[in-house]
């Protein structure tokens, strides 16, 4: 929670030009000098947060200046909320002065600067390996290694990587760190809370990817790592020469139109009619990309890498993504793909093979069939460091975000903590 606060603090010059027409706008230093809220010694200036609870109107979609009563309404409540925030996030800056946490010591600098010099490190080495893959397929390209140091320079002034700017531009936060680490340092895990966990999150990804099979690819996609993996997965790449975008979608629309029909014959019929006048009108398209997909099929069939063929001819933006880049499409007999290419990327028998040319409404396809999902059931043994770790960071949050609470509410009780509400009212 207070780490949203940051973030949005400093959404704040961005506003300031996103907002041209603002329902806060800030013309006067008296204005924005205006005292929202006291917290001991700190204050929470209109300045300060206005422009920030403006933007949250805008994601909510709140009219800003709007008299309806619900419109006051919703805004009064996000208000109130968001102030409670800063308070509380004034609260924690306070007790990290009052801990000697706050200022950077040289420990601190150090640490910083190690990690500023370990990024770096890492950077230089993966564009390094970027242009000495680019240089294999282009060869004007004669120095990778001087073309990634000067993109890595780049990169280093673009987003203040140098130690100066990296401990300048961390020192906000790090003691925000320091102060979670004092009061979770104590915070363990038992080894009964992890095999609970493990225990429900099985029965729960069980019958979960039994119900809907989908939900495991947008899982592993969204970066989950499953316990339980169902059968009837695999991962395929393809090389698609596309149909113009334009009669593609127009071919889609008509298809998949409803019909209207007496009986389930009827229907199914007129299905079937659509479908052959459809499928005619593709043919024509098709035959206008067929020398295109020929020749990808060719490099495909002469043993060429298949990754290196989708990269030069391959017209779907998606697969030259990560992850799909790497590892293909995941998919099973209910992912949603065209019928043509479901039905052909399902009847390859092994990973390596590949179809010939595969007709939909979006053009040719040659589909290589990338690798296999084995269905499996991670065991506890497996699993327990990793769930261990998401107990331990959600047991921290909750006693950090208390230990705020506490020190918070102790401070309203001694009455060193005063709200004006007035002040942002529009």
């Amino acid at each position: 929670m207070q780490k949203t606060i940051k973030m949005l603090a400093l959404a704040v010059a961005v506003l300031f030009t996103f907002t041209g027409c603002s329902a806060f706008v800030i013309n006067e230093e008296r204005q924005a000098a205006q005292i929202v809220a006291t917290v001991d010694n700190l204050s929470v200036t209109y300045g300060e947060i206005a422009p920030i609870l403006e933007y949250i109107y805008y994601l909510n979609g709140i009219d800003a200046t709007s008299k309806a009563k619900e419109m006051v309404a919703a805004r009064e409540q996000i208000t109130a909320e968001y102030l409670d925030q800063v308070i509380k996030y004034k609260a924690e800056e306070i007790m990290a002065k009052e801990l000697g946490l706050f200022e950077l010591t040289q420990a601190d600098k150090d640490l910083l600067a190690k990690d500023a010099e370990e990024a770096r490190a890492k950077k230089l080495t993966e564009l390094t390996a970027q242009w000495k893959d680019k240089a294999l397929l282009d060869k004007t390209i004669t120095d990778p290694e001087a073309k990634a140091k000067a993109e890595f320079d780049l990169w280093v002034a673009d987003n203040a990587m140098d130690d100066e700017a990296y401990i300048s531009g961390r020192s906000a936060s790090y003691w925000e760190s320091k102060l979670e680490d004092h009061f979770t340092k104590d915070v363990t895990v038992s080894d009964e809370e992890v095999k609970a966990k493990y225990d429900q999150r099985l029965e729960e990804e069980k019958a979960k990817y039994t119900d809907t099979p989908l939900q495991f690819a947008t899982d592993v996609e969204g970066g989950t790592k499953p316990i339980y993996t169902p059968e009837g997965f695999r991962y395929v790449k393809h090389v698609l020469i596309p149909i113009d975008s334009t009669v593609m979608n127009d071919l889609q629309e008509r298809r998949y139109q409803a019909i209207a029909g007496a009986t389930t014959a009827e229907i199914e019929a007129a299905q079937k009619e659509r479908d052959e006048k459809l499928n005619a009108e593709r043919e024509v398209e098709l035959a206008k990309i067929r020398p295109q997909a020929d020749i990808a099929l060719g490099r495909v069939q002469a043993g060429e890498d298949f990754d290196k063929v989708v990269a030069e001819l391959g017209q779907d933006p998606g697969v030259k993504q990560e992850p799909y880049l790497t590892n293909g499409y995941l998919m099973c007999a209910q992912t949603a793909f065209m019928p043509e290419f479901l039905k052909a990327a399902l009847e390859l028998a092994k990973p390596g093979d590949t179809t010939g040319l595969v007709a939909t409404d979006a053009g040719y396809h040659i589909i290589k069939y990338e690798s296999a999902v084995v269905a499996k059931t991670l065991t506890f043994d497996e699993m327990k460091d990793e769930i261990n770790g998401t107990i331990l960071s959600e047991k921290k949050t909750s006693a950090f975000s208390k230990a705020i609470d506490d020190y918070a509410s102790k401070l309203e009780s001694e009455g060193k903590i005063k709200k004006n509400l007035g002040v942002l009212k529009s």
